[in-house]
């Protein structure tokens, strides 16, 4: 252990991406610089680190800019929304402990990038759909949790993403049907890890005087395109909604189906290809919708683990291995990183100082941490976990952070496999 707190320092002794580190509250005081987080965001220089504390913010933009955005410890910070665009090549963006949600389309969207989003901890979810008659722009579909379009690279983990809901019938507004956790197209590549995607409720119809089909529950994952990994995840289907019925003097009895449940994985309708790879995770269709109650009409179809017809979907062999830690950290203080896997495995920890999605051979899972010089130290057998001390940062005001992941060998299965990934940051002081 005395090998990694060395090898540890020896990687902070770089200088830090950026040389500041801004915190956010919503209730000025000497070492708050800004109430809110879209005028830090727009404010920070490329590299920066902006530290948040409890509050609810509005909307963020990030637009090309590199940037960590990371809840205080203990601090319960609700952001209403968030869009990354337009990232460069080695150019990225990190949050962590965050809830994005209450916005007004998907909780976190990533278009038109070609760097690197890397989001752990996180609690997503989509608006739901709007339909009101009166009101323009009328989107009576929920809106997915996460939506990508040609993102570049995007990492979630121990993220719980929700699909919006979609709107219901009534005399002035129309059905939709339920967003999808997360929605993926273009040139992406997303790797999943030990999170939970939830596709959102279809729309109801729900009434004795509309004889109409009630809508569709969104994909845990819905795919058009893209390369993404998943491993150790939960994907669930949304339930469809409830039917119609009506009953004419002159033509009897007419029906609206249930709708039907999103599937674990499926299509975005006009998608191209996409590959996904899937290791030890749960696949769920969600509920059909009923029939109107009462009403002899039939309920919609139940949502599928997998329905797909132009991507590619391939299970393969994966140990479960988790690495884990409290944060972020002071120079100085006790660090405890937990590491778990099949017992009598043996574990080495990755440490390198940015992102990076690289496919190595041999190995179940991803690599997605890089460095000129990666470190990588042994763990012993699993579980366990280890402490080290956090190293001073050098400057004033300033940071050091690291990205690590596990590679664990399992003697029973002869695999090796790679976790998820951790990021963490160390500051001089967490109050200026």
């Amino acid at each position: 252990m005395r090998r990694l707190a060395l090898a540890l320092i020896a990687l902070f002794s770089s200088p830090a991406l950026a040389q500041n580190v801004w915190v956010v509250g919503d209730i000025s005081g000497p070492s708050v610089d800004f109430l809110n987080v879209h005028n830090a965001v727009a404010w920070a220089s490329d590299g920066d680190v902006i530290l948040i504390r409890s509050g609810s913010y509005p909307n963020v933009v990030i637009n090309g800019k590199s940037l960590t955005l990371i809840a205080e410890i203990n601090h319960n910070v609700r952001i209403a929304g968030m869009s990354v665009r337009n990232l460069a090549v080695g150019q990225e963006v990190v949050l962590s402990r965050i809830n994005l949600e209450g916005g007004t389309e998907a909780g976190l969207a990533v278009k038109n990038s070609a760097g690197s989003v890397w989001v752990q901890n996180c609690v997503i979810a989509g608006a739901d759909g709007f339909g009101d008659f009166v009101f323009f722009p009328n989107h009576p579909d929920g809106y997915p949790g996460v939506e990508l379009v040609n993102a570049g690279t995007v990492s979630l983990s121990r993220c719980v993403i929700d699909g919006g809901e979609a709107e219901h019938w009534s005399l002035s507004s129309s059905p939709g049907n339920g967003g999808h956790g997360v929605q993926v197209s273009g040139s992406t590549q997303l790797s999943l890890h030990a999170s939970e995607l939830r596709g959102g409720q279809g729309g109801h119809i729900d009434d004795d005087d509309t004889a109409w089909d009630a809508l569709d529950g969104g994909h845990g994952l819905a795919v058009g395109g893209g390369q993404i990994q998943v491993m150790g995840c939960v994907l669930l289907g949304g339930n469809g909604g409830v039917g119609g019925e009506d009953f004419d003097i002159f033509t009897g009895w007419a029906c609206g189906n249930g709708g039907d449940g999103g599937d674990g994985i499926g299509e975005v309708f006009g998608g191209g290809g996409a590959t996904v790879r899937v290791a030890t995770s749960t696949l769920l269709g969600g509920a059909y919708g009923p029939p109107y109650p009462g009403s002899g009409c039939s309920g919609g179809f139940m949502g599928q683990p997998v329905d797909v017809t132009s991507a590619f979907v391939q299970p393969f062999d994966a140990d479960s291995y988790s690495l884990t830690t409290t944060g972020p950290h002071v120079e100085g203080q006790t660090i405890q990183l937990n590491v778990s896997g099949p017992p009598n495995s043996l574990g080495l920890i990755v440490i390198g100082t940015g992102p990076i999605q690289t496919a190595v051979p041999v190995y179940a899972g991803d690599l997605l941490v890089t460095a000129p010089q990666p470190v990588l130290l042994s763990l012993g057998s699993l579980p366990s976990s280890t402490q080290i001390v956090a190293p001073q940062v050098a400057t004033v005001g300033g940071f050091r952070d690291f990205y690590s992941q596990i590679v664990g060998y399992n003697p029973a299965t002869n695999r090796i496999t790679l976790s998820e990934p951790l990021y963490n940051v160390i500051f001089d002081t967490l109050a200026k």
